[in-house]
């Protein structure tokens, strides 16, 4: 195919395999430069519709291109998630920051408020602190009665965290009664 060609754009555009496609190509890494901004230019002229994942797409796909954009190509992916804060775009950002190992804008973008809601976001934002290092701030949104982890994985962290902190896991009957009730 001919990235360049009409039929083929338009193929990226619309599609019954359109996301498994353009995840593959943009997965490639030795995709030749033509050919990834072809797929960039693809997917950027609907991406400006609102979904959260092409435009990590494309900003992933820019950043390969010319590793000096990936501060602007944030910027720009956080800006454009602004208002549109569902869980699930939630955890696509979470995700893609924090595997370019912005922890700190990971933390900014998911508001804690929205992480007990939802346990994939409470661990984005419990791993993006850890990677921080700052056990002291994961102590507490774990103890938080409204945590959306379940129990056993809660005390399972806390004890992680006291060993991180060089202490003994705190051993309260209030983690015990909590971990005995949820079996």
């Amino acid at each position: 195919c001919d990235w360049s060609s009409d039929v083929c754009s338009s193929d990226l555009r619309e599609g019954p395999f359109h996301d498994d496609a353009v995840n593959t190509l943009a997965d490639d890494r030795e995709l030749s430069a033509a050919d990834r901004d072809a797929i960039i230019k693809a997917v950027d002229s609907r991406s400006g519709k609102g979904s959260i994942v092409d435009r990590l797409r494309v900003a992933t796909l820019k950043i390969r291109a010319n590793p000096g954009y990936q501060p602007q190509a944030i910027a720009d992916v956080v800006l454009a998630s602004r208002g549109n804060a569902s869980i699930t775009n939630l955890v696509a950002l979470g995700k893609w920051l924090g595997g370019l190992g912005e922890n700190e804008r990971l933390l900014e973008v998911i508001p804690f408020d929205k992480a007990r809601l939802d346990s994939t976001l409470m661990s984005l934002l419990l791993g993006a602190l850890g990677a921080l290092n700052r056990w002291q701030d994961i102590e507490p949104s774990l103890k938080s009665a409204s945590s959306s982890l379940d129990p056993a994985h809660n005390h399972l962290l806390l004890a992680a965290v006291a060993f991180r902190q060089g202490r003994k896991p705190d051993r309260s009957e209030e983690h015990t009664s909590e971990l005995q009730s949820h079996h």
